[in-house]
């Protein structure tokens, strides 16, 4: 049986964050990338849920102040 990925494999590798950025005020907005990256990264934004299946998932936003680019990133356990 073939099995085939609906992802790129960019998708695997998010943006490194800007760890200066941490301690800064809290900005009113922030650009977010239009694409998802699939990586288990946690922080206060995480959210878990599951699917109809009871499979485990995970989202969490990576934000960073403009004019860098925040992004979110899905994972299933």
């Amino acid at each position: 049986m073939a099995m085939f990925k609906n992802f790129m494999d960019a998708s695997l590798h998010p943006p490194v964050q800007d760890h200066h950025a941490r301690g800064k005020a809290p900005v009113s907005w922030a650009m977010l990338d239009i694409k998802a990256y699939i990586a288990d990264h946690r922080n206060a934004t995480t959210a878990f849920g599951r699917t109809s299946t009871n499979v485990e998932i995970q989202v969490t936003f990576c934000t960073a102040p403009p004019p860098a680019i925040s992004y979110f990133c899905v994972f299933l356990k």
